[in-house]
């Protein structure tokens, strides 16, 4: 079970953050957020996942992201092939969980928009991957779980616990560019994944 971000921050002064998880449960947390979503095991802990996903697409109840329960049926495909493509299978998920996790944190401690999130973060097609076609699909819906679920731990924190999350994320390289509103949307995305690239690499293992 994952700690949340706001459970772990438990002196706002400090300038580093006890949170530290393998990839491996950032995965089991996006596959909470998937049953969410699909209804497959939507639960009331679980119910604020799901309002964020309808908020972040903006369409209310006929949200239509692109999560999916076929993701169980790719996964048990892969098993039926062979160990190697399940190898191969996890190794995305866990890759791909913990990028859009890292990511979501940022945006979520920023209170970021959700139409910038749609628009510049939310992948709409699988990723590219033509040795593996299937791979490309796993990868989309991890990353999007990621996403959200990253998105909701970072929003939960109070202002003065987001300021020792960016102190914490100075340990690894400094402070980050100082962007206010006048900056580009380029600018605020390169922001985001810079932020998310160092929380990744201090908290996840």
């Amino acid at each position: 079970m994952l700690q949340t971000l706001k459970d772990a921050i438990t002196d706002p002064t400090s300038d580093s953050i006890e949170w530290v998880h393998t990839a491996a449960e950032i995965v089991e947390g996006t596959e909470v957020v998937m049953a969410a979503v699909t209804g497959a095991g939507a639960t009331a802990a679980t119910q604020g996942l799901v309002d964020l996903f309808e908020g972040i697409e903006g369409a209310g109840a006929g949200f239509a992201w692109p999560i999916t329960t076929g993701v169980a049926a790719i996964v048990a495909e892969f098993t039926a092939i062979g160990m190697g493509y399940k190898e191969a299978a996890d190794e995305i998920k866990e890759q791909r969980s913990a990028v859009g996790f890292s990511e979501g944190v940022i945006m979520g401690a920023m209170k970021e928009q959700p139409a910038f999130v749609k628009s510049n973060f939310v992948e709409w097609s699988p990723e590219d991957n033509p040795a593996f076609e299937e791979g490309g699909k796993l990868a989309q819906t991890y990353y999007n779980a990621g996403l959200v679920l990253g998105f909701d731990y970072g929003h939960a924190l109070s202002a003065e616990q987001t300021g020792a999350l960016f102190r914490d994320l100075a340990r690894e390289g400094g402070a980050i560019a100082d962007l206010d509103a006048n900056s580009s949307e380029r600018a605020w995305r390169d922001f985001y994944i810079e932020a998310g690239a160092r929380f990744q690499k201090l908290h996840i293992d």
